[in-house]
């Protein structure tokens, strides 16, 4: 299904968002550029995170894609999100900040049931618009978690604790672009990281596509 979807709506002149075709711009419209509410960085307490960020919030029409991209297969978003993501970057000064890009993972039963890990391939397609290095491995997801989207607050922070690992070899004094969907609680990002600093990584900048208010 993802395949035929990606035949259809997968082009660079056709909008995730809005679903026009003949765009000025690849994968996003200018339009839709434009009316989507701008966050920018965020105010958040981290032992592990040194600067948080989400382009825009979590409600319309980037909701609804956001959730087509995670349970309907509709993997083309992925480069709409990664457009999305690469315009706030430079927007934002942060270009020189970082020299790779990681994603959260999945558990592999997880990923298999789903077919894909939609943060892989959003993080995949904006390492190579910004011609950065896209880690794709080195780190793993150790526990089965509960869907987050379900807990309270304080259960998804018991949810993900101690939830990820990741190699020394691969992260050591690296400066990292964390890419995530939707930021909530920051649990998730939050634990991962500390996954990432004890591997040894130098500096994490953690991206969201949207945020909760």
């Amino acid at each position: 299904m993802n395949e035929l979807l990606d035949l259809l709506y997968g082009d660079e002149n056709f909008c995730g968002l809005c679903e026009t075709r003949e765009l000025e711009t690849k994968y996003i419209c200018k339009k839709c550029l434009k009316k989507t509410k701008y966050l920018g960085k965020i105010n958040f307490d981290s032992k592990y995170i040194d600067a948080l960020y989400a382009r825009t919030v979590y409600e319309g029409d980037i909701r609804y894609a956001i959730l087509k991209l995670k349970y309907q297969k509709a993997t083309y978003l992925s480069k709409t999100f990664a457009k999305l993501l690469e315009d706030f970057i430079y927007r934002e000064n942060l270009i020189d900040r970082f020299d790779s890009v990681v994603y959260i993972p999945m558990r592999e039963k997880a990923k298999a049931k789903r077919g894909y890990n939609q943060m892989q391939l959003v993080s995949k397609n904006l390492a190579k618009n910004l011609n950065k290095e896209f880690i794709d491995c080195g780190f793993s997801k150790t526990k089965d978690t509960k869907d987050q989207i379900k807990l309270s607050a304080a259960e998804r922070i018991k949810n993900v604790k101690n939830a990820f690992s990741a190699d020394f070899e691969i992260f050591n004094s690296k400066n990292i672009l964390l890419i995530d969907d939707t930021i909530t609680t920051g649990a998730t990002v939050e634990n991962f990281s500390k996954a990432l600093k004890n591997a040894g990584t130098n500096y994490i900048i953690v991206l969201g596509i949207a945020a909760t208010l």
